[in-house]
Order: structure tokens, then sequence, then C-alpha cells
């Protein structure tokens, strides 16, 4: 693999990384849903091209366990808020 690819690989995991720290930060359920799907569509659409295969599920649990913890504090400070499942 060249030095290029390496770079845009690192690059896009680092990314990846902090939209999903970002999640934390999320001032509503329907912010957090808008977040969460576009989160999701960049990991579908970085894979294969720049995440490894055995990554791909990885990173869509990593996005599942972030949105549920902020889904869970939302309903916390919030009791009207519902936690929901997201899609798969």
């Amino acid at each position: 693999m060249s030095d290029t690819s390496d770079k845009a690989r690192t690059a896009e995991r680092e990314a990846l990384r902090d939209l999903i720290d970002a999640l934390s930060n999320a001032p509503n359920l329907d912010a957090l849903l808008t977040e969460e799907s576009a989160i999701r569509e960049r990991i579908l659409s970085a894979w294969p091209e720049l995440i490894e295969e055995d990554e791909h599920s990885d990173w869509l649990d990593k996005l599942k366990i972030a949105s549920r913890r902020r889904q869970r504090e939302l309903s916390s400070q919030d009791p009207t808020v519902l936690i929901i499942n997201p899609p798969s």
C-alpha cells in the first residue's frame, strides 16, 4: 500500500474517531440522530477504500455505543427523551 493511501486511511480513522467523540456534545435527540446518521453514511462510504474490511463492524459498534450513551445522558436530563434503537 502506498504512503498516500496509509495517510488517507489514518486521516479517515482520526476523523471518524473525532466525529464519534463529538456525539457527546449533541444538544438534543434530533441533533444526535442527525449526526449519527451522517457518521453512519460516512463509515459506509469509506468502506472498503479507507477502512479495512475487518474494521467496518468495529466503527459501526463504536458509533452505536456512543449514540446510546448520549441518548441515556439526554434522557437523564429530560425524562421526556425516549431512548430509541437506531437502525443497524
